[in-house]
């Protein structure tokens, strides 16, 4: 939709002064079985209208049908989540509006994926805030189903951004994808690690148990240098996430754990007891080399 500057303020108070298309008490739940699929076939033929406010209005109502997956006929005439992607895109001056789009993709997850990660990918490089906050959130719910189309924008965010709360979310949505995400995003959440923020560093010490063992040549050095530099706290994550890789991060970390096992002043018991039971699942090799 084409508006000019000026007339940005007043479209989107319209939009939301005006009653969506949910039940009348505004509860999905209320509703009867045979009164949901009403609804539903109401929606779907307003994804259609003429009114551009009316189809975007009807994708958001349509949020929690997808998410449920109930009530939805066999074949959508076009996905809600499409209609809501090419709305931020089309829109994207008007905060308010790009927020609540991005919101109801976030409750439809995974479903979401295929029809709005790259959309929601684009959100991430727009200058405000909110915003890319919770195109962040959705593009998380999303899970592995967005990683060839967003995890490149999140690791961007992970390694760029000024602001830690997006730098911390973006690392758990690259968590939230897994193994799909190690090519564009593990180098980001391995340097993660060492963030100047403590709650990233914790969050992405554990992401990179996520991410797998597939990443354990960017893991393996990030977990060293946790073990070896971070706090007790920082080094009790990293102790558990070594317990979850496993033997492909052996050749980084076997020797700092052994340290950790000297009854020395100073030496954390908790850290001691984990870090033996993380040499246990390293193997006995590295036990061997290391005593």
């Amino acid at each position: 939709m084409v508006k000019k500057r000026g007339q940005d303020e007043e479209w989107v108070e319209e939009y939301f002064k005006n009653p969506g298309y949910g039940p009348p008490d505004g509860t999905i739940v209320s509703l009867t079985e045979d009164e949901a699929r009403d609804h539903v076939e109401m929606l779907c033929e307003k994804l259609y209208d003429d009114d551009v406010k009316r189809r975007y209005k009807a994708a958001e109502a349509l949020a929690p049908y997808i998410a449920d997956q109930k009530y939805l006929p066999e074949e959508l005439p076009i996905h809600p989540a499409t209609v809501l992607a090419l709305a931020i895109l089309k829109n994207s001056n008007d905060r308010m509006f790009c927020v609540s789009c991005a919101r109801s993709l976030g409750m439809m997850g995974a479903h979401a994926a295929p029809y709005a990660s790259a959309a929601l990918a684009k959100a991430i490089s727009i200058s405000s805030t909110e915003l890319r906050y919770e195109a962040i959130l959705s593009l998380r719910r999303f899970g592995p189903k967005a990683a060839p189309e967003a995890a490149a924008a999140l690791a961007w965010v992970v390694t760029e951004d000024a602001e830690a709360r997006l730098r911390r979310e973006a690392v758990k949505a690259l968590a939230a994808m897994g193994e799909a995400a190690v090519a564009a995003g593990g180098v980001a959440v391995a340097r993660a690690c060492s963030d100047e923020d403590t709650d990233v560093q914790v969050v992405a010490i554990r992401a990179l148990a996520d991410l797998g063992p597939t990443n354990a040549e960017q893991a393996g050095p990030a977990l060293k240098e946790a073990l070896e530099k971070g706090s007790q706290e920082i080094r009790r994550f990293a102790v558990n996430t070594v317990i979850k890789l496993g033997p492909p991060v052996a050749q980084w970390t076997g020797a700092i754990l052994s340290q950790f096992l000297k009854n020395e002043p100073g030496n954390d018991p908790k850290l001691r007891t984990k870090a033996a039971e993380a040499l246990m699942v390293l193997g006995p090799d590295v036990c061997y080399e290391n005593e």
